[in-house]
């Protein structure tokens, strides 16, 4: 139970940060194409970005991010040698960011070819 708290506190804390400083500043949505994610996905899966809204595709990396976020520091706590969590930190990370993204790219393929 601490574990799914632990979950929903860091997700939270970490869409709302992205919310506050990304989503809801004009300024900074219509940059969102050109972010790491957005341009991953673009290359990888051949994505036209045009046909995705600014800011859908905000709240998708959001959503993304924060559940690999929340996700990497409920796994983290199950170790307790700090050289373990580093490197534990480290593969989760990837793992985690090429699964997911991934799976959206393969999602956002299938939308678009609609």
């Amino acid at each position: 139970m601490h574990i799914l708290i632990s979950f929903i506190v860091v997700f939270l804390i970490t869409y709302l940060f992205y919310l506050f400083f990304v989503i809801l500043r004009k300024n900074k949505v219509s940059k969102i194409k050109n972010c790491t994610e957005s341009l991953f996905l673009k290359k990888r899966f051949k994505l036209k970005m045009d046909k995705i809204s600014d800011k859908k595709l905000a709240n998708i990396i959001a959503i993304t991010n924060a559940s690999i976020i929340a996700t990497t520091f409920c796994i983290i706590e199950f170790v307790e040698n700090y050289i373990l969590k580093i490197m534990f930190i480290f593969v989760t990370l990837m793992v985690l960011i090429f699964a997911i993204y991934t799976i959206i790219g393969k999602i956002l393929q299938k939308k678009e070819g609609k």
